[in-house]
């Protein structure tokens, strides 16, 4: 109702983002589960297009919604379901609820064939500019993910997860706070809400 700036500044502070970069601008953001785009929209506002951004979603009904939000907009968008592996999987759409998925979410559902990859493969050849935040929704499936971008994650300084109730039901958050722990990621917080949020010192 207010319009799509606000509905991206309040996905912003759900996910806690100024209150995990503490005043520091970054200089790129991976938005996984990008969606129609609201963050990366308020992203881009916020910092005045000195951001770069690189975003991920496998749905296609989104990503005619995300570009035509974002056009002018400086964003690469990738139309992918990101993993810990290579290929092509069964992907469950969910477009009207935002709650498509790998794993299949309960009620009605549409069955596709996405591509599935590893954020390291997108990421090996780049130079990321830092500091880098990393926010995902991966609607359950944020473990694979983050095993997938192992070498990414030594590139990333601040995260945001919703590692909510979308794996048949269950949260990821308590795997997905060890796995950002091992890969050295400090002050690694679970809300009430099962959002996990970790920094590296820059």
């Amino acid at each position: 109702i207010k319009g799509f700036e606000h509905a991206g500044k309040r996905m912003w502070n759900r996910y806690k983002i100024d209150e995990l970069l503490r005043d520091i601008e970054p200089r790129t953001i991976i938005d996984i589960g990008a969606n129609i785009g609201e963050f990366s929209y308020y992203a881009d506002k916020k910092y005045l297009g000195r951001v770069k951004i690189f975003a991920f979603d496998p749905d296609p009904i989104t990503k005619q919604c995300f570009e035509n939000n974002l056009v002018g907009i400086g964003v690469t968008f990738n139309l992918v379901a990101l993993s810990n592996k290579s290929g092509e999987e069964d992907f469950y759409l969910k477009t009207d609820s935002a709650d498509s998925s790998l794993h299949k979410p309960n009620g009605e559902s549409i069955k596709i064939k996405t591509k599935i990859a590893t954020l390291d493969s997108f990421f090996s050849n780049l130079e990321l500019q830092q500091p880098v935040l990393l926010k995902m929704d991966a609607e359950g499936h944020e473990p694979e993910v983050l095993l997938g971008g192992i070498a990414t994650l030594k590139l990333i300084n601040w995260v945001s997860i919703d590692a909510g109730l979308e794996r048949y039901g269950k949260s990821t958050s308590i795997e997905v706070a060890r796995i950002l722990t091992e890969q050295g990621f400090r002050e690694v917080n679970i809300s009430d809400t099962h959002l996990v949020t970790g920094k590296k010192i820059i």
